[in-house]
C-alpha cells in the first residue's frame, strides 16, 4: 500500500503529480530575481533625471477641448489643480 502524505490527502496518482509540480514551478519563481528589483539596480544617474516633486502626465498636443501644447485643455487644467493640491510643480 503506497504511503500518503498528510496534505496530499486521497489524490490519485496525477492529481499528485500535478501538485507536485505546480509546487515546483512556485518555488522556482519564489527564488528567481522579481523583475522590480533588476530594473531598480540598474538606474544608477537615470533614477535622478526625474524630479519627484514634478507632477508629470502624458497628453495628446492637439486635442482639444481635451489637451493642447499650450495648456489651455481641460485634461491640462485638472493637472494643474491636482499638482497644486498635492504641493508639486506641473
Amino acid at each position: 500500500m503506497p504511503k500518503h502524505h498528510a496534505w496530499v490527502g486521497d489524490m490519485n496518482g496525477r492529481d499528485a503529480s500535478s501538485l507536485r509540480v505546480v509546487l515546483l514551478i512556485l518555488g522556482a519563481l519564489a527564488m528567481s530575481p522579481s523583475n522590480a528589483q533588476a530594473q531598480g539596480a540598474g538606474l544608477g544617474a537615470a533614477g535622478e533625471l526625474v524630479d519627484p516633486d514634478t507632477l508629470r502626465v502624458c497628453a495628446d498636443p492637439s486635442n482639444m477641448p481635451f489637451t493642447d501644447q499650450s495648456g489651455q485643455g481641460f485634461e491640462n487644467k485638472l493637472a494643474e489643480l491636482v499638482a497644486r493640491k498635492t504641493g508639486r510643480k506641473s
